[in-house]
């Protein structure tokens, strides 16, 4: 190793043993600057790719902490990236792991899901069965919570033959909109069938059809 590396790895590794500290002690500011600043440092080399791994780590600790999971998401991924790249399959699987995580916080749900089978994948290939149990647990967890967001209306429904609102399980009667929103994970815009429009608007109904036919068209 050159001497000018050799150096910026001493002066690096105790930048990071100094952010952990500060970590540790809530004082993420602090931790922040100190990662950022010694990123800027190694990035004069190529190498040192674990130091900057290590880096890009710890400022996606602080950010999950500070509740800033988007860029949690971005330097954990590049962190995981930069452990695959030299083949620190033991640091690179919980890492994406959790990135799985922070897609599930930031709502990609499907992402998250996807992205801990990736590291179950890795894992297993790797003979990594610690790891491996633990990205299971995450896959399970996503899949109980996925099930519970799944609400799905099924059996008898007690309907108004005139006004066709619906009757609850508590009695009371709500418009059929409602209801299904309250049920399932539909969502309703509204708009008037060529019958009604026909029945509201006689004098311009078959203009206002043409116009949705056109637009529908384009």
């Amino acid at each position: 190793m050159k001497p000018a590396v050799n150096k910026l790895q001493e002066n690096t590794s105790e930048m990071y043993q100094n952010a952990l500290k500060v970590y540790r002690e809530n004082d993420n500011p602090l931790a922040e600057t100190t990662c950022i600043q010694a990123l800027q440092m190694l990035e004069q080399t190529s190498g040192l790719v674990y130091e900057k791994a290590l880096f890009y780590r710890l400022l996606a600790n602080i950010y999950n902490k500070t509740g800033d999971y988007r860029k949690s998401l971005e330097n954990s991924h590049v962190s995981a990236e930069l452990f695959l790249t030299i083949g620190k399959m033991e640091e690179a699987v919980p890492v994406y792991s959790n990135c799985g995580v922070l897609l599930h916080y930031l709502g990609d749900h499907a992402g998250a899901y996807k992205i801990n089978l990736q590291a179950f994948e890795l894992a297993e290939k790797n003979g990594l069965e610690q790891e491996k149990a633990r990205v299971l647990l995450n896959i399970a967890s996503l899949l109980v919570e996925a099930m519970a967001r799944v609400r799905t209306l099924s059996g008898m429904l007690p309907i108004c033959a005139s006004c066709k609102k619906i009757r609850d399980d508590d009695g009371y009667w709500q418009q059929i909109e409602s209801y299904i929103s309250c049920h399932s994970e539909a969502e309703f815009s509204h708009g008037l069938c060529s019958d009604c429009m026909k029945k509201l608007y006689p004098e311009i109904a078959d203009e206002l059809q043409d116009t949705v036919q056109r637009k529908a068209l384009e």
